[in-house]
């Protein structure tokens, strides 16, 4: 068999090798063998030297994680259900832990049955060919390349292909993880794959997975970095209407999502840490024009969470916030602010990404840059103090005095309170 030690030591560094001599260290004191496996295996001979360590143990992981543990200084989590652990190093290092195991799905989408196996049977298990290889790491055989199914002759071609005939119908997102290394690495499906791919579409094999599956491929998809890719190769083979009957990918929504990214880097600092979903940026353009009820129904098969279903949503009134943006009428910032205070940083992304109109773009970045803080240097509190009782009058008031603040119309607290308390002595209520 082949040994890639060299390539090991070219490709990760110092620190790594060092644990994975660990690893099999450790594994030689309990009678164990020991590999690593998964993406981390197929991008050593990328050339990409990023760490992901997963390793699958022959007899049982759990236990060899905890002695694994201490040697690594981590702290161990173990899974004993399904025969895995995990160990959190002190550094943020994680490390992932399986028992070789055989597969068995009962019915499509199912979880499979389990029970305990050798490395042939652990690769038998999983999604792709160049996915499914494996590097002994024990110190008699350290190095040595464990390839039964062809995956280094499908990184040179360049080939994603399943391992058997019924993958896709065993488990439906790696229907999207297909599309997703495709356009990842450049690779294509083989004939066959393809085949099975479409094959399993009529199907519609996609019911047979839960909501928090789908909804976790669908993300792991859109956060890749040209997201346009895998999206283009979906329309191409018919995937996208599985994920709603009305997707689909227009020129229109295919230049907003070529400009997502670019609006992300160019007003990151504007943003500032507000946490943007990315994602959820490309899914909302996706769907941007949707009725109410077609974004409930996503949002309920791709299991998003209340806040995820919330910013959804909201693409139901930007039409509307988008006409009054791309106007020539002046808006003064009063008015800007009002169209966009209450849009999430994604909807905002997506407003400012949606091209051809440089007025909308100018005014969300002008909001961004000037106004998305705006505040009052006054209270509730300095109404008391001048004998008012606090009432629903309060809130509109306030909004008003921040909306003339906003338009140049009063400066400093002084006048702000003077602004307000007119209004609250007779009622008047400025529409700005």
């Amino acid at each position: 068999m082949t040994n890639i030690s060299k390539k090991l030591h070219k490709v990760l560094p110092k620190a790594a090798m060092n644990i994975l001599k660990t690893v099999g260290k450790t594994a030689d004191g309990y009678g164990y063998k020991v590999y690593l496996v998964g993406g981390m295996v197929r991008d050593i001979f990328l050339g990409i030297g990023q760490i992901d360590f997963d390793f699958t143990v022959e007899r049982d992981a759990v236990k060899f994680a905890e002695t694994l543990a201490k040697k690594l200084k981590g702290k161990v989590v173990n899974y004993k259900r399904f025969g895995t652990a995990t160990i959190y190093a002190r550094n943020g290092l994680r490390t992932d832990l399986s028992t070789a195991r055989r597969e068995k799905y009962v019915k499509p989408g199912a979880l499979p049955k389990v029970r305990p196996g050798v490395i042939r049977d652990d690769m038998h298990r999983r999604d792709f060919t160049v996915n499914a290889m494996a590097v002994s790491l024990n110190k008699c055989r350290f190095g040595e390349l464990i390839d039964f199914y062809g995956g280094i002759r499908d990184l040179k071609e360049k080939r994603i292909s399943v391992l058997h005939e019924e993958s896709f119908i065993d488990d439906a997102t790696r229907i999207l993880r297909a599309v997703r290394f495709e356009s990842r690495y450049g690779f294509r499906m083989d004939a066959r794959t393809e085949s099975l791919l479409k094959k399993a579409l009529k199907r519609k094999i996609f019911s047979t997975i839960s909501p928090e599956r789908f909804r976790n491929e669908i993300v792991y998809l859109l956060n890749e970095p040209e997201p346009i890719k895998p999206l283009e190769r979906m329309k191409e083979l018919g995937i996208l209407r599985f994920i709603d009957g009305s997707m689909k990918l227009s020129e229109e929504s295919a230049g907003i999502i070529r400009n997502i990214g670019k609006s992300i880097r160019q007003d990151k600092a504007l943003y500032g840490d507000s946490g943007i979903k990315g994602w959820l940026i490309y899914l909302m353009a996706l769907t941007h024009g949707f009725k109410r009820n077609r974004l409930e129904g996503l949002s309920s098969k791709l299991a998003l969470s209340s806040d995820e279903r919330k910013k959804l949503l909201s693409l139901e009134s930007l039409p509307a916030k988008e006409r009054f943006l791309r106007s020539g009428k002046r808006l003064p910032p009063s008015r800007v602010f009002s169209l966009l205070k209450d849009l999430s940083p994604e909807a905002m992304v997506l407003l400012a990404s949606s091209g051809g109109s440089k007025r909308l773009n100018a005014r969300v970045r002008e909001y961004l840059k000037k106004y998305s803080d705006a505040g009052l240097l006054i209270s509730g509190e300095d109404f008391k103090k001048r004998g008012f009782v606090p009432g629903p009058a309060f809130r509109r008031v306030l909004e008003d005095t921040l909306y003339a603040k906003l338009d140049g119309k009063i400066k400093g607290k002084n006048q702000e309170l003077d602004f307000a308390i007119t209004r609250l002595q007779y009622g008047k209520r400025e529409m700005i």
